[in-house]
């Protein structure tokens, strides 16, 4: 009886400290998904929300799982965190903004992300073996992000958040899949057999990033120019180190402006390689297109 007492006593006093404090707590669903010229995946997933209202705090806990759709091979162009292989992703953040008794609104938010996958590969030690060779490599990620926001207390108030994100990649790669010449048969026909030779390796990236977006206040469309830069490199003597700049211009349409968590993305992007070799053109142009919900209203990286 009285460890009941206790337990009441215990959730009372803190639904009570809660209920001063005004304070929300929600589970929402997230999902991302994006196709590009280069690569898709899909991001699904859950959010765990804590919200105050009258302090205007805010943050998260979000588990999810990036599955790759598609991708080139060998690809080093990193289009919004694509992996190669599935990762375990856990992303927080927490913000806070100025509150209620302030004609000017403004606020900020600090995020970290870690991701994680244990992948297998298949490859042969030489063109001659029949026996395949089977590898289990570790690949890891980790990256935070800034972000600041300006409005104003004003219906239909234009708004602005500039965002950083900076991100380290450690990720794990096969060989390129290559045509090898079998012995000629009786028949003196030369035929070929597609094998992976080279072992696995290690391929890692740092990548700052900044982007700004824009709501004008009307309508449903939110502007976000946004510029990366990879410094990548390999551990394999052929392609050594390289460095990439991309530029995007992302455009995202709401189509219900109120309820704000699902969004549609289209961005045209161009990208240079500035130095290396990572077997692309040294200019690339492409497209992506996003489908994202459970995410905030200006919430980019």
């Amino acid at each position: 009886m009285k460890k009941k007492v206790l337990f009441a006593s215990l959730i009372l006093t803190t639904s009570t400290l809660l209920a001063q404090y005004d304070y929300e707590f929600k589970t929402l669903p997230y999902g991302n998904g994006i196709v590009s010229t280069k690569e898709s995946l899909v991001e699904l997933g859950s959010e765990f929300n804590w919200y105050l209202a009258l302090k205007g705090k805010t943050f998260f806990i979000r588990p999810t799982l990036r599955l790759p759709i598609s991708n080139e091979q060998q690809t080093s162009m990193q289009v919004d965190r694509f992996s190669p292989k599935w990762r375990f992703v856990l992303a927080s953040q927490y913000g806070q903004l100025n509150g209620y008794q302030c004609t000017v609104i403004n606020g900020w938010s600090f995020g970290a992300q870690l991701e994680y996958g244990f992948n297998s590969f298949s490859y042969y030690q030489t063109p001659q073996d029949t026996k395949v060779t089977e590898s289990y490599s570790q690949s890891y990620a980790a990256e935070i992000k800034l972000i600041r926001f300006f409005s104003r207390k004003d219906y239909k108030a234009s708004q602005y958040s500039p965002q950083f994100r900076f991100r380290y990649a450690h990720t794990m790669l096969g060989g390129q899949e290559i045509g090898i010449v079998n012995p000629i048969g009786d028949l003196a026909v030369a035929t070929t057999t597609n094998k992976v030779i080279d072992k696995p390796f290690a391929a890692t990236v740092f990548s700052p990033a900044f982007a700004y977006l824009m709501y004008s206040g009307h309508g449903n469309f939110v502007s976000a120019p946004a510029i990366y830069y990879d410094f990548y490199s390999k551990t394999d003597v052929v392609s050594g180190s390289s460095g990439r700049a991309r530029f995007e211009y992302n455009i995202f349409f709401y189509p219900l402006i109120r309820e704000s968590n699902v969004k549609i993305g289209l961005a045209p992007f161009v990208s240079m390689r500035t130095n290396g070799n990572d077997r692309f053109d040294r200019f690339e142009f492409g497209g992506q297109i996003s489908l994202r919900f459970g995410t905030a209203f200006l919430q980019f990286f």
